[in-house]
């Protein structure tokens, strides 16, 4: 399926769009007469004329062969995570240097009340973070006349339209996207109630992927953090949250824009392991718990990359000003975060930072952790320096941020990203100044969990598409989940009676390794030229360090899922992050 998307032009940053698994990416053949991609304000949407091939799976020998790695070389991936020979022992992206620019990386805490949107706060955070260091820009510096308050993505752009199916006959799937529990007693908007759910990382990545943001929240009114007459409400606890029976819903046309194209995103492992299941019910991890040092790298070495990290684990409370009875996982007095057993996690947070030296005896003194060491956590519950209603005294010095500790056996999820700026010489796309309009071929568009299946036989996913207008194809993308994953890009323009992915001319092949899962995407180093009405085969074969072969999954809040867990609880696999 062909989208059309407007790229939304922000001041001081670069524009453009993205991809999703088995997808291209292209732009109109330019029309203008000195060579410059002609631009556009106007979205067109153009729908297939065939009917839809989505999924395909082939499992004929031929079809996907696999990838030898004594016969090819496989190109590594460029922002993989760096073996570090000797990391320091402390970082802050709040005080640290990239690209010769040296401040502060890290954009203002936010606060997510009343809705449970921590994910999205998390997930956008770690955007903010990852483009600053990338374009060498510091948050002040991202600060301009035209744009006082700096990068600020819009939280709010994320959560509603991970939980906003599409309303029009939109190439024909209307109604696809997440369904919110119905019965959920805070209704708003188009009634579907409990919008702005609990949630996880992975929504926000394949939301980006699909140039579905992020975006600025100066783009739009509407896109601020707020109702859309900015009425507030009493929070219970003396403070102020904006009216949550308010209106806050966005205009559908504001679906397809973002202020940064997603260039990669990485499935980190976690520091914190588990011998046995969650428990269907409680979703409570079970069996053993084992401290897993390669997470612990992992993480560490995207913060030196200039990548904070979101992560969710189990917090004493899951919103700001909850009530509590005591505190059973977080010293209030050092504000030093473990939580010591199987809690499921119930929040999702940014890391900026960490500290090996940060002592152990700072947590609470009938739990300490295993060993010192704690990441520098930013949360989405406010602070002093919090602009308006989101102030609010928590964290070290009423910051917003909080430490956690590397042992902490709640751990989970951790990612970070990785946007196209205009430093990146191998990408073509998100570096006009203007508005412009690009094409993406895809068919996934919900968001979903990170999930996998793997097969011993040869299995490819493969998608087919039919060209709407004379284009350039210059990227092709794929959604993985498994780390150390090799994948074979296969491009073919199809014959005019081709009855599957492969059936014509082989366009363009390319094998890469991939150290963590997560959305990648591939240039094509001799961009192909289609025509109108061509129909493409992109055809993905994706090899695991064991032998067998990975199809990515995405497990989707449906109606009938819904129902399911309403009707038994044991359906659910596990918590959310609030």
């Amino acid at each position: 399926m062909k989208r059309r998307y407007l790229l939304l032009a922000i001041p001081m940053l670069g524009v453009l769009g993205a991809l999703l698994t088995a997808g291209i990416l292209g732009a109109p053949e330019a029309k203008a007469t000195d060579g410059e991609k002609e631009v556009s304000q106007v979205v067109e949407l153009d729908s297939l004329s065939e009917g839809e091939l989505s999924g395909s799976i082939i499992t004929s020998s031929g079809a996907g062969t696999p990838i030898d790695a004594n016969a090819q070389a496989s190109e590594a991936s460029e922002d993989a995570a760096t073996t570090m020979a000797a990391r320091p022992a402390k970082f802050d992206l709040r005080d640290a240097t990239f690209n010769g620019t040296t401040g502060s990386f890290v954009t203002t805490v936010k606060k997510q009340s009343p809705w449970s949107t921590c994910w999205s706060f998390g997930a956008n955070a770690a955007a903010e973070t990852a483009f600053l260091t990338e374009s060498g820009m510091t948050f002040e510096d991202s600060k301009t006349e035209a744009h006082p308050n700096g990068l600020n993505l819009s939280e709010k752009h994320t959560a509603w339209f991970t939980t906003t199916p599409i309303a029009t006959n939109y190439f024909n799937q209307q109604g696809e996207g997440f369904l919110n529990n119905p019965n959920a007693t805070v209704a708003f908007g188009d009634g579907m109630g409990g919008r702005y759910m609990a949630g996880q990382t992975a929504y926000a990545t394949t939301l980006f992927s699909t140039l579905v943001g992020p975006v600025d929240e100066s783009a739009d009114p509407s896109l601020v953090y707020a109702t859309a007459d900015g009425a507030m409400e009493s929070a219970g606890d003396g403070t102020f949250m904006p009216d949550r029976y308010g209106d806050w819903s966005i205009d559908e046309n504001l679906r397809h824009v973002a202020s940064m194209e997603l260039e990669e995103s990485f499935y980190l492992p976690s520091p914190a392991t588990w011998t046995g299941p969650q428990d269907p019910v409680s979703g409570a991890y079970t069996g053993e718990y084992k401290f897993n040092q390669d997470g612990l790298d992992a993480i560490k070495d995207q913060l030196l990359q200039g990548r904070a990290v979101a992560i969710s684990f189990h917090a004493d409370q899951s919103l700001p000003g909850q009530t509590v009875t005591g505190s059973q996982y977080i010293n209030l007095d050092t504000w030093a975060h473990y939580t010591y057993d199987g809690a499921v996690m119930n929040h999702a947070v940014c890391i900026v930072g960490y500290d090996d030296t940060y002592p152990a005896s700072n947590f609470l003194a009938d739990h300490q952790p295993e060993g010192d060491g704690a990441f520098i956590v930013k949360n989405s519950w406010g602070s002093l320096q919090s602009p308006d209603w989101e102030v609010f005294d928590w964290g070290i010095d009423g910051t917003g941020y909080f430490y956690l500790s590397y042992c902490d056996h709640s751990l989970s999820y951790p990612e970070a990203f990785d946007f196209v700026t205009p430093n990146d010489d191998d990408l073509t796309f998100g570096k006009g100044d203007d508005a412009e309009v690009v094409d993406e071929y895809q068919y996934a568009f919900m968001p979903g969990d990170p999930e996998a299946k793997s097969y011993e036989n040869v299995v490819s996913s493969a998608n087919i598409y039919e060209i709407g207008s004379k284009s350039i194809i210059r990227d092709a993308a794929v959604q993985t989940r498994s780390l150390g994953t090799d994948v074979r890009y296969d491009l073919y323009l199809l014959n005019k009676d081709a009855t599957t992915p492969t059936d014509g001319e082989l366009l363009w092949s390319k094998d890469v390794h991939y150290e963590y899962g997560g959305f990648h995407r591939a240039e094509i180093d001799q961009p192909v030229t289609a025509n109108a009405g061509d129909r493409i085969g992109v055809v993905i074969t994706t090899t695991l360090p064991d032998g067998n072969y990975e199809i990515q999954q995405n497990k989707r809040v449906s109606r009938h899922y819904m129902m399911a867990i309403m009707a038994d609880p044991r359906t659910r696999r596990g918590a959310r992050p609030w």
